[in-house]
């Protein structure tokens, strides 16, 4: 159990960018200052967008706390927010008490750039790779981190490696085409399945996916990769749709069309070498599912 501290305490550790070990802490997160939390998984890698996995220090995810992007102009993909251990303290695990009343610090408060004058927004997605060190795939101490601190179990880390493993092995034997999806679409097929909250959908097979795709594995730019496959055949209700994100490799903010996020299904990095806990939704085209009924829990 842990408190964020109040907003004061955290600014104190700010530099002029909003940043702490080059870690923004987002106006997002304001409205959990002076309150209680669990740590779910402490950070101790996590993967960068068009580079690698990295290595990441002294960061924890708390309980189920996500950015809700409305100080982003309405990013939707509800990234896991990051939280530095300087921005927390211990305390007991006595219930949370009472909301405090007083006021809480509004955006213009915040007092911090998320957007720069040529249009790029700055988030915890977009500084991550400043926020972070390389970090060598052979380098054995992740893996002992990641057990010591309980973010796998060693069942979850005997996966990882296996899976890892067999997707090199396949691409010795059969090319790289079976390490990731990929088709000959083109232009990429699309589909409008009006999904909504609350909706069940099955994800199709990957060879029926692999239909949509085009040879760099994308369909309409996004890409199927391959930490969406063991998703492949099973049953998920819609936990939304999405139309706005934030790409992490520009900043940009790009409307995409007829893509969903699923409940529960979170990318837990299968296919790397002893995975990733970010936690991050994955996206999924409507081309990628079909619409079932009549699902009873």
């Amino acid at each position: 159990m842990v408190a964020v501290k109040r907003w004061q305490e955290v600014q104190a550790t700010l530099d002029e960018r909003g940043c702490h070990d080059g870690l923004p802490f987002m106006p997002e997160m304001l409205p959990f200052c002076g309150r209680r939390f669990h740590v779910w998984r402490r950070i101790e890698k996590t993967c960068v967008e068009g580079d690698r996995v990295r290595r990441m220090r002294n960061v924890v995810l708390l309980d189920a706390l996500r950015c809700d992007g409305s100080a982003h102009d309405g990013c939707e993909k509800e990234c896991a927010l990051f939280w530095h251990e300087s921005w927390l303290e211990r305390c007991s695990h006595d219930p949370d008490p009472e909301p405090d009343a007083s006021p809480r610090p509004s955006a213009p408060a915040y007092g911090y750039p998320v957007k720069q004058a040529n249009g790029r927004y700055i988030c915890q997605s977009t500084e991550l790779l400043g926020a972070t060190q390389p970090l060598s795939k052979a380098d054995l101490r992740q893996y002992y981190r990641d057990l010591r601190t309980r973010t796998w179990s060693p069942a979850e880390m005997r996966r990882f490696v296996w899976a890892a493993f067999s997707l090199r092995l396949k691409a010795v034997f059969c090319g790289v085409s079976s390490v990731k999806l990929r088709g000959a679409a083109r232009p990429t097929p699309t589909v409008t399945l009006d999904l909504d909250r609350g909706d069940w959908v099955e994800v199709k097979r990957a060879d029926e996916i692999a239909l949509t795709l085009d040879r760099h594995g994308r369909n309409r730019g996004l890409q199927f990769p391959v930490h969406m496959l063991p998703f492949c055949g099973e049953r998920y209700r819609v936990r939304k749709r999405v139309g706005r994100i934030i790409l992490e490799t520009t900043g940009e903010m790009r409307e995409i069309k007829h893509t969903v996020i699923l409940e529960g299904v979170t990318c837990d990095g299968y296919g790397r070498w002893g995975g990733c806990p970010r936690d991050a939704h994955h996206l999924w085209r409507e081309i990628w599912l079909k619409r079932i009924g009549g699902v009873s829990l």
